[in-house]
């Protein structure tokens, strides 16, 4: 009996060391799974690598748990520590599965709101934003621990997909509302990147400082931060102090190093110091900031006409990185500047500048460019044949393609220049002037050029410019204006746009009946008493706003000469490169106009008022303002104008007609006002 009982107690003793060492195995193995987590924490930011090793052992380590020990009290710690390590190592997809395991085995947990917070986490990672949002909006609402990252995370969203103005007032809306929490400086971080991909530059170097001077960064960081200003700065010309950030050392951060070199390239192609420039572009080698380095030293070439040099640039820049933006870009450029260099056989250069124009308007799209190169064409060999091809090509970008409103100035040098062209009758028309009528002998000296290289070469057989029809007395608009023939826009203005009438032109001398219906044979002094009546006036016109007291039909009627006391009338205004204030050689004729009404009247006078866009300071603007009032007058003065007569005033960024940073060009005018002499 006594053995008995010995043997059935050393049976119990052995059960409960069995029990014993059993549940320290498990909780030792959660223990070291806990470990590794923790760890990997620690290395995610310094040592990635190795921060993954410690993180697939934290899996291995809590999966035993897991699957071996389940109804113990560690099971749940378990299941978090799996779904946490994947999504740490970014297997996202096998991280929400057991985060929404988790959720439904283990309902009441303490982490249940966290892991449901890394679960709306991974599916924006995987750019899943529909089940994110739901996540986040219902964190926001039911848990008090979560509801601030949540609302933050709801704005990020926005940001990530690229909705960009929907980010920007989410984003606003939360630092209002949290301003001292720690989401409130990322938000920080993400307007000013908002502002940066939209080109915001000046809004986005506000909040990048902002963000700077709340945040403690280290030291790549900061150096990275700086760059991204730097490039703002290039942006909107302040270059002064993006050569203080670029001054730096930045070859302690091998990942910036080139990034550096190629804004110093950017700055030094500002400065006009070609040379330096190339030094630090050629540094890159590989990469799309290489390609980019590249592109940038071809199009040098390529706007100065050395196309040899821009071709191999380009070339060098395809080869970098071939599917890059810039590497795609160069080659494309590339393949048409090998049709309209030498090579190609264009012996006439005006031609070889009216096709370039062709190139970057018609094959490339960039429209700003195509403006200036038939600029470039009009002005280099106004004798041509392409010159007044040129003009009205370029008057129909500035307003189907650029949007904007001072293209009828050109349709009226176009006018007053070229008189007896088909692209002067489909300018009057343009303008709602009457056509004139052209006789064979008005364009035998003005032949249509040769059919473009870019058609042989069966690229889009659509021209910016007019081609020549079978009969000049028809030709109008073109049928083939970079848009198919049923999607070119009504050049007729609409009927609430109260233009000046065609009879303001012709001085109301000429009936309704004679403008519209011109009888085919007059005799020569009559047919040339016709002419110069139909030969319409570059008049400038109106603009819509009633700035002046007094109706548009009012000042049509009296726009040959106004004897009414007190009237003034406004004139269409002058415009300016960005932070520049010289005159703008298609500028001048209306300028002249003005010059030519002032000497004939005497009593008149004329206000001329300067403004900017919000780019800078106050006070900046307002002397660029003045600055601008003041190179029109002095040029009205030049002309003959008496200073006396002329009065100039700034208003800087005050009366801004548009804020959209896409129409900043419509600020950067001087208005001029033509009054009545206050004696």
């Amino acid at each position: 009996m006594t053995i008995k009982r010995i043997v059935f107690g050393q049976i119990q003793w052995l059960l409960i060391l069995v029990l014993i060492t059993s549940g320290c195995v498990y909780y030792n193995t959660f223990y070291n799974a806990r470990v590794y987590y923790r760890e990997g924490l620690k290395l995610l930011a310094t040592n990635p690598s190795a921060a993954k090793t410690n993180f697939e052992k934290s899996i291995t380590k809590s999966a035993v748990v897991v699957k071996k020990h389940f109804r113990s009290k560690w099971a749940d710690d378990a299941l978090y520590l799996v779904g946490m390590s994947y999504y740490h190592i970014g297997e996202y997809n096998k991280a929400i599965k057991n985060f929404e395991d988790f959720l439904v085995v283990f309902p009441e947990s303490p982490y249940r709101d966290e892991v449901n917070y890394y679960r709306g986490l991974a599916y924006l990672a995987l750019k899943d934003y529909g089940i994110a949002s739901l996540i986040f909006y219902d964190l926001k609402e039911n848990s008090s621990r979560y509801a601030t990252a949540a609302a933050y995370q709801i704005a990020y969203a926005f940001f990530q997909k690229e909705e960009y103005g929907v980010a920007k007032d989410s984003l606003l809306a939360f630092i209002q509302k949290y301003p001292k929490v720690k989401e409130s400086k990322e938000a920080m971080r993400n307007l000013a990147e908002i502002s940066f991909k939209t080109r915001d530059w000046s809004t986005a170097i506000s909040w990048y400082r902002a963000y700077s001077n709340k945040v403690a960064m280290k030291p790549n960081e900061k150096a990275a931060l700086n760059l991204k200003l730097a490039e703002c700065f290039l942006q909107t010309r302040l270059l002064d102090s993006a050569r203080i950030l670029l001054a730096q050392d930045y070859s302690r951060f091998p990942d910036l190093i080139n990034q550096a070199n190629l804004l110093m390239g950017k700055l030094l192609i500002a400065e006009k110091k070609d040379e330096l420039a190339i030094q630090y572009l050629t540094k890159l080698r590989t990469g799309n900031q290489g390609a980019e380095a590249y592109y940038l030293l071809g199009f040098k070439y390529e706007t100065a006409q050395e196309f040899n040099k821009a071709i191999a640039y380009y070339d060098t820049a395809s080869r970098f990185a071939p599917n890059s933006e810039f590497g795609l870009k160069a080659k494309k450029r590339s393949a048409l500047l090998n049709l309209i260099s030498p090579k190609a056989e264009i012996k006439d250069s005006a031609e070889a500048q009216f096709l370039l124009a062709e190139t970057y308007g018609l094959t490339l799209n960039e429209y700003e460019a195509a403006v200036k190169e038939y600029q470039k064409t009009y002005d280099l060999y106004p004798q041509s044949s392409y010159a007044p091809k040129a003009l009205y090509a370029q008057a129909w970008i500035m307003k189907n393609r650029l949007k904007q409103n001072d293209y009828d100035t050109i349709l009226k040098i176009l006018i007053n220049n070229y008189p007896k062209t088909i692209y002067a009758n489909a300018a009057r028309k343009e303008l709602g002037l009457p056509e004139i009528e052209l006789q064979p002998e008005d364009t035998a000296t003005q032949p249509v050029p040769k059919e473009s290289v870019l058609k042989k070469e069966k690229l889009p057989a659509e021209s910016l410019a007019i081609e020549k029809g079978p009969t000049p007395l028809k030709e109008s608009l073109p049928d083939s204006v970079l848009t198919k023939p049923e999607s070119v826009p009504s050049l007729k203005p609409k009927a609430d746009f109260k233009e000046s009438s065609p009879e303001i032109a012709l001085k109301e001398t000429v009936s309704k009946n004679e403008t519209t219906q011109m009888r085919p044979k007059i005799e020569p002094k009559r047919r040339q008493r016709r002419r110069e009546k139909l030969q319409p006036e570059i008049e400038p016109k109106p603009t819509e706003k009633e700035t002046t007291g007094i109706s548009l039909e009012q000042l049509a009627e009296k726009s040959e000469s106004i004897s009414t006391a007190g009237i003034t009338s406004a004139i269409s205004p002058i415009y300016f490169d960005f932070d520049r204030y010289d005159i703008r050689s298609a500028d001048t004729v209306i300028l002249k106009i003005i010059a030519q009404e002032l000497s004939s009247d005497s009593t008149r006078q004329i206000l001329i008022e300067g403004h900017c866009d919000p780019i800078g300071s106050e006070k900046y603007n307002y002397q660029l303002g003045l600055r601008r009032a003041t190179a029109v007058k002095d040029y009205l003065v030049q002309l003959g104008v008496e200073p006396e007569r002329i009065s100039v005033k700034s208003f800087g960024e005050e009366k801004l007609i548009s804020s959209d940073s896409l129409e900043y060009w419509k600020n950067r005018r001087c208005e001029l006002v033509i009054k009545e002499r206050n004696d």
